[in-house]
């Protein structure tokens, strides 16, 4: 009996120890979604890169003729669970990082989540023209 009461009382401290939101926390900020990616849209290889700089969010296309990477010229905004959710109509169990700008959403949300035509077996997507599953590069 007493290691009975010993085994629930370490379980109920394990419990109390542990953040639950922690992960949610961590992956909820944009920076986790700086690097470079392919993305292939329509049978072609595409490369883009997300960059920060003190809160301001931009995104780039590698250009393959002179390896220069070419600004969209369009300003992210971070883009929060609650809002990813009501403008795609997908609700999501987990963490998601996001951002936006205009009709662009790139998206960090569980590897393996999926809706409709939105997969993801990484975790990152990107909404143009429709969903596209994203490489993390680096």
């Amino acid at each position: 009996m007493i290691k009975f009461l010993l085994a629930a009382l370490l379980a109920v401290l394990l419990a109390a120890c542990h953040n639950g939101n922690t992960p949610q926390v961590a992956a909820t900020n944009p920076d986790s979604l700086a690097g470079t990616y392919s993305v292939n849209m329509h049978g072609t290889v595409i490369r883009f890169k997300v960059d920060e700089n003190n809160g301001h969010y931009k995104m780039a296309q590698y250009d393959n003729r002179d390896g220069s990477w070419l600004d969209l010229k369009r300003d992210f905004t971070p883009l929060s669970k609650d809002a990813f959710e009501k403008k795609s109509g997908f609700p999501i169990d987990g963490y998601v990082a996001g951002m936006e700008a205009g009709d662009m959403l790139v998206m960090h949300v569980p590897a393996g989540w999926s809706r409709g035509l939105a997969s993801t077996k990484t975790g990152y997507l990107l909404f143009w023209d429709r969903p596209y599953e994203m490489q993390k590069d680096s």
